[in-house]
């Protein structure tokens, strides 16, 4: 049993750590662009709270979904996405306010920048500063009943 469990572990834990795609993340679309591929998305999280239990979903990172945003423009053959939506959702089942997002969706454009680039800048988006400005934003409230009548 013990082998099997070592072997488990060796195969899962690789494909939890893999780095990030080599595709920029941008704010804009640079004057360098050679071509649009089009939109692609990303989400991770649930809205609604556990069916078993009731409990609340758990809470997402923003690293995650921007992997999988770059993922999705390196699919389309993109070097580069640029962010053009986002969403994120919270859950809370008393009074307090939750910290991290439960539900995270992105939208972006995939792009092809041109090879040769002088004097292209390009507005970078770092993933940690979205996501404390993301925090920091005032929440729009809203409230859902989830719960039976007979």
């Amino acid at each position: 049993m013990l082998p099997w469990l070592v072997f488990s572990i060796a195969c899962v834990l690789p494909a939890q750590a893999q780095p990030a795609p080599e595709v920029l993340l941008l704010e804009d679309f640079p004057r360098c662009m050679e071509r649009r591929l089009g939109p692609v998305t990303a989400n991770v999280g649930t809205v609604e709270p556990s069916l078993n239990t009731g409990m609340r979903p758990p809470s997402v990172a923003y690293s995650r979904v921007f992997r999988q945003l770059q993922r999705a423009a390196l699919e389309r053959g993109g070097d580069a996405v640029v962010l053009r939506g986002h969403r994120a959702d919270y859950f809370s089942k008393d009074s307090r306010v939750p910290k991290r997002p439960t539900y995270i969706e992105l939208q972006g454009t995939a792009i092809v920048l041109r090879d040769e680039r002088p004097g292209c800048r390009l507005a970078l988006l770092d993933p940690a500063v979205f996501e404390q400005r993301a925090r920091d934003k005032q929440r729009s409230e809203s409230t859902v009943n989830h719960g039976t009548v007979i």
